[in-house]
């Protein structure tokens, strides 16, 4: 397997774009969430299931970007 080339030309502004987008997912994960809860009718078992993952997603994603805000790329990389 060949490697994956780097993108070395990434600057600030690339980055605060990137987490600008990871933290739209918040947004459009709850938006999802809504709607589910909405056609069901309230809370099922798949839809306490479901509202578990995006709730992991958006944790996940909160602390990617807060470790790689604060430099600790080691520890935010494998988020």
């Amino acid at each position: 397997m060949d490697k994956q080339k780097l993108n070395t030309n990434v600057n600030e502004d690339n980055l605060n774009h990137t987490f600008k987008n990871i933290l739209l997912l918040e947004k459009l994960f709850i938006l999802e969430i809504r709607k589910i809860y909405e056609i069901e009718d309230g809370i099922t078992k798949i839809n306490h299931y479901i509202m578990s993952i995006a709730n992991r997603a958006i944790s996940l994603n909160r602390g990617f970007v807060t470790l790689a805000e604060s430099n600790n790329y080691q520890t935010a990389i494998s988020l």
